[in-house]
């Protein structure tokens, strides 16, 4: 019996003695699994070499560090998105000026406001557009993708240089209009409203040293939106910014915090108003828009040594600020509205 039980206590798992973890470090954990891998290191070297409360500061640091940067790089694609779709817009907006888009008949039928493939082709490159005729057939089919054109039977899915009738979408009713493009339209209808009408909103103001163009109050926007009728509430106001920052139609002036009723700084990420060229649609985002995300009324941070020297995104390309200032808004934007 004594040589069994000998055996039995050999055979026995030794019971391991180690501190339960605290609440905080427990907390940690769990929040370390959900956020990207570079924050969860930076979270679990912050639980170890701190207390409970410093790791669980830290840890609500990096989790809103990590949604921020989520946001933001959702907001880019959707910028993008925009970009596209304010590119087709000027473009419908000059082919119905310039007549191309008009009610053409094909075996004894109408089709209302198309153009010929091969006739627009001709046009993008008479008016420098395009270089040559397979980049034209590039570029507009980038707007083929996004559903703003299609051919008027639905029967080609390419852009080809043939005499193939197409038409906008905007010009049948018969453009998507999901949450994305509905949240797109409400910013540049707010944005229109802001930009034609005199008020004291959008100014220069500074933050944390950096002076800004155009910036807005968040506090100030909300008691606008309510008082145009854009919102009943205060409440429902902060959830349109939030929505508009989102998808990318706003951002805080230096991409630190959501949309919130505060004094924080917020810009438009994009001026509605420039005029696109085709060819930005080739280029990639990267080239595009700097990796920061400044908007175009983007002042630099200055200083009284070189302040001449003060420059300022406008839509792709830097202007001096003090030359912005001097030229009149109808000679740096292009109003298709």
């Amino acid at each position: 019996m004594a040589k069994k039980r000998g055996q039995r206590r050999a055979l026995a798992r030794p019971r391991r003695c180690e501190p339960r973890a605290s609440g905080a470090a427990r907390l940690g954990a769990l929040g370390a699994a959900a956020l990207a891998p570079p924050c969860r290191a930076a979270v679990r070297a912050a639980g170890k070499a701190a207390g409970p409360r410093e790791a669980l500061l830290g840890l609500v640091a990096a989790m809103e560090e990590n949604s921020l940067g989520n946001l933001q790089q959702r907001a880019a694609e959707l910028e993008c998105m925009a970009e596209v779709l304010l590119t087709g817009e000027q473009l419908r907006l000059r082919l119905h000026e310039e007549k191309i888009i008009k009610d053409r008949r094909h075996h004894l039928k109408t089709y209302p406001n198309c153009f010929v493939a091969k006739e627009l082709i001709d046009w993008l490159i008479d008016h420098k557009e395009a270089s040559d005729r397979e980049t034209a057939i590039k570029l507009v089919q980038k707007l083929l993708d996004r559903s703003i054109i299609h051919h008027v039977c639905d029967e080609h899915k390419e852009f080809k240089d043939l005499k193939l009738f197409y038409r906008f979408r905007k010009d049948d009713g018969t453009f998507p209009l999901d949450n994305e493009v509905k949240a797109f339209m409400r910013g540049q209808r707010i944005y229109e409203k802001l930009m034609n009408t005199e008020n004291v909103i959008l100014q220069a103001r500074e933050e944390e040293g950096a002076k800004y163009e155009r910036t807005f109050m968040a506090s100030q926007l909300i008691d606008w939106l309510i008082q145009e009728g854009e919102a009943a509430t205060r409440a429902e106001a902060e959830q349109l910014g939030r929505r508009l920052l989102e998808h990318g139609i706003i951002q805080h002036v230096s991409n630190k915090h959501h949309f919130m009723d505060s004094n924080l700084l917020y810009q438009f990420r994009m001026n509605f108003r420039r005029r696109r060229r085709l060819m930005e649609l080739l280029a990639e985002k990267s080239r595009l828009m700097p990796e920061s995300h400044d908007s175009p009324f983007c002042l630099r941070k200055q200083n009284h040594d070189h302040k001449k020297h003060a420059t300022f995104l406008s839509g792709k390309r830097l202007i001096r600020a003090e030359d912005y200032r001097s030229v009149p808004d109808s000679q740096v934007i292009w109003n298709y509205a």
